[in-house]
């Protein structure tokens, strides 16, 4: 089974509380890894991905403008993650 990661928070009960809904196979073998994630380590990410996309705004460009242009052609399908388990 390929890795599925899920993410979470410690209650005020100190239990664990998983933010999403996670749909496995009945009976599959697990083994959890608990990671604390710091806000200074949220802050570093965030700054992280920030610097990136800030280096390449005109990739992000030029992603929007083929997304436009293939909404415009009619080649874009409609994909709800809800109802569909290809990715």
């Amino acid at each position: 089974m390929d890795a599925i990661r899920v993410a979470g928070h410690i209650d005020e009960n100190g239990h664990v509380q998983i933010d999403e809904a996670v749909d496995l196979p009945p009976g599959q073998l697990l083994s959890i890894t608990i990671e604390a994630i710091t806000p200074e380590m949220l802050a570093a990410d965030d700054a992280l991905w920030d610097e990136k996309f800030a280096r390449t705004p005109h990739i992000l460009t030029q992603l929007a403008a083929e997304a436009r242009a293939e909404m415009k052609a009619g080649t874009v399908t409609n994909f709800d993650p809800d109802t569909t388990d290809e990715f």
